[in-house]
């Protein structure tokens, strides 16, 4: 933001020196420029905050604001994208198989949540599903054993997709396990975010993983290109083995995410084991997000036909229903966002979240707000050591609303919570990669289980329960002295946050 102010007062004094004649004419070519781009701002169908941020820097940054504007609006590599994951996920859909009629029962119980599901299968395209079990993992210390293990039956594929790989404990157990089921003859690929793994893998870690065989390849690889396609990375986690047990949560392949390395005293994750045919969302999640950096016409016709992803019967679990289901920036149906606003709308006890970062949009905090003045619990919390200070600034800006309304704010104390979860009501629970963030809600590629019913949530209740005994509630004798920088940088932050 300082550069770009710098920029235009060097624009405007560039202007007054040279053009000195025509200054009124600038001034006012300016002023019209800025007026158009605001009315056509303030009439698009958006986000309050992302409104507030452009016309605020279009107001500030005539100029460079408005040509900035231009240009994330008119992107033309985004536009492809949008054109190309539209046909990738047509061509995926050959793996999601929906039951019309597997909603009919929840229609009796919950019909909201019914309701929740019926718009995650019909107007996003993945399948719920009533033949599936999860398992909750409070730590990436207790997924640890369990995946690895699963990675050790693999028979015919595995698929991984991490926004971070960092070599070390974690990856290089991973990684001797994926060299030997390559010698057995079965198929894998890795996915990694060219973001996330900055500075942590080499430019030719494809090619490096590709020498024992596995196939590989990096999200959009940072490159020196004016697109604001480098801003929509791959935030996924998602392993999927056979088609027919996957995990995911917010655990990446790095040693601090299993407490073998400290960083932010101790990482407190969450991830989740799915075993069923629930695992065919993310088996086609993998493949449209492979497919994205790696156009192809084989797309996933094996992967739907093949008699392995049936598995074998198992218990049905009593009213239980899953939907493993993926967000995206290049459509307009912002799951993530609209799982956690249904379960902090109908929640009608209490709702519980854990995110690492608290940068909620305008109907977030406004459901949070009219939960906590209907009568019901609403508890979060978040990290007392920080990864991001600009992060952790615009987390503790909110506070004081929220606690002005009633909301429960507590701080991690051991050190730094990396979960995504959300519960209501020890009935529904959304576990995933989705923050409370703009990034997450709005321009990541994310994932997360949308969870009905099933007997994981008193795990997923305990665990939330246990963190809080250990957690530090922030009130308002404490928010009072947090430092006034801290507090001003917030404040400020907001105004961009929606960019950040």
């Amino acid at each position: 933001m300082i550069i770009c102010i710098s920029a235009q007062l060097f624009v405007f004094g560039a202007a007054a020196f040279f053009f000195s004649d025509f200054m009124t004419a600038i001034y006012g070519a300016s002023f019209i420029f800025s007026a158009v781009l605001i009315i056509y701002e303030v009439n698009r169908i958006s986000d309050p905050m992302y409104k507030l941020c452009w016309i605020t820097l279009i107001g500030i940054l005539p100029i460079l604001g408005g040509l900035l504007y231009i240009f994330v609006r008119s992107d033309v590599i985004v536009a492809s994208l949008k054109a190309r994951f539209g046909k990738i996920e047509s061509a995926t859909g050959q793996i999601l198989k929906t039951n019309s009629s597997v909603l009919d029962p929840l229609y009796e119980i919950d019909s909201s949540t019914a309701g929740l599901f019926r718009y995650i299968q019909d107007k996003c395209g993945y399948p719920v599903y009533r033949d599936s079990h999860i398992k909750y993992f409070s730590l990436g210390d207790d997924m640890l054993a369990p995946l690895l293990d699963e990675l050790k039956k693999a028979k015919h594929f595995i698929f991984i997709e991490s926004f971070i790989i960092n070599p070390g404990f974690f990856w290089n157990s991973v990684l001797e396990i994926l060299k030997e089921k390559v010698r057995n003859g079965v198929e894998v690929r890795v996915m990694y975010d060219g973001m996330g793994c900055l500075g942590l893998l080499p430019d030719d870690y494809p090619q490096i993983l590709a020498h024992y065989g596995i196939r590989c390849q990096a999200f959009a690889p940072i490159k020196p290109i004016l697109s604001t396609y480098q801003n929509n990375r791959d935030h996924r986690k998602i392993t999927v083995i056979d088609g027919k047990v996957a995990f995911s949560g917010g655990i990446n392949f790095a040693d601090e995410y299993i407490n073998r390395r400290e960083r932010f005293g101790h990482w407190k994750d969450a991830g989740i084991m799915v075993t069923g045919q629930a695992v065919r969302n993310f088996t086609a999640m993998f493949l449209q997000m492979w497919y994205i950096g790696k156009p192809s016409d084989e797309y996933s016709a094996r992967y739907a036909q093949v008699d392995y992803l049936s598995c074998p019967d198992e218990a049905e679990e009593d009213d239980c229903w899953l939907a493993p289901c993926g967000d995206n920036p290049v459509d307009s149906n912002f799951v993530g966002k609209n799982m956690y606003l249904h379960l902090i709308s109908t929640a009608q006890r209490y709702v519980y979240i854990m995110t690492p970062y608290l940068i909620p949009d305008y109907d977030l905090v406004y459901a949070m707000k009219f939960a906590a003045a209907r009568g019901v619990c609403v508890r979060i919390i978040t990290p007392h050591i920080p990864d991001k200070p600009y992060a952790f600034c615009l987390t503790r800006s909110y506070y004081k609303e929220l606690m002005s309304a009633g909301v429960e704010i507590y701080e991690y104390t051991p050190g730094f919570v990396h979960s995504k979860v959300c519960i209501a009501d020890d009935t529904k629970a959304v576990v995933g990669t989705i923050n409370f963030d703009f990034r997450s809600l709005f321009l990541h590629y994310e994932c997360a289980v949308c969870i009905y019913g099933s007997s994981e949530l008193k795990s997923i209740k305990k665990d939330f329960d246990d963190t809080v005994k250990i957690s530090q509630r922030i009130t308002p004798e404490i928010y009072r002295s947090f430092s006034i920088f801290q507090k001003i940088a917030g404040k400020a932050l907001k105004i961009i946050s929606p960019l950040m």
